[in-house]
């Protein structure tokens, strides 16, 4: 089955640059719907006890809907969840891949408690 993206099907997509934006919508969708769709999102607390839930639904989430949108590419999915605390975060990510093909997108939500940091890489096939 091919789905549509205006003219293209998801055959046609050869490059991760022409999913890019379209990945970009369902990444901020999964944080939305985990934590930042919330009424007072600026509210919802850091809390530990939550954060492996949080980020298991954003990668689930965020992987259910690329999958769909492209069998082309494989995808990894990585997130971050730091509470804020004064201390800094640098994050880093370098790959030995097809230019042509493939490509990566960060995507970051914050609000007065905690940073979510979502990494999504697309690798053709």
């Amino acid at each position: 089955m091919s789905q549509s993206r205006g003219s293209e099907t998801a055959e046609d997509i050869q490059s991760f640059s022409q999913l890019k934006e379209e990945a970009n919508t369902i990444v901020k969708a999964a944080v939305s719907r985990t934590v930042g769709g919330r009424a007072n999102s600026d509210e919802i607390e850091y809390d530990p006890k939550l954060v492996q839930g949080w980020i298991e639904e954003i990668n689930t989430n965020t992987l259910d809907k690329l999958q769909q949108m492209s069998q082309g590419f494989k995808f990894i999915v990585s997130t971050t969840v730091v509470q804020k605390n004064g201390a800094g975060i640098h994050v880093s990510s370098t790959c030995f891949w097809e230019q042509n093909t493939d490509g990566n997108l960060t995507f970051r939500w914050e609000n007065r408690t905690m940073y979510v940091i979502i990494q999504v890489f697309g690798l053709a096939l």
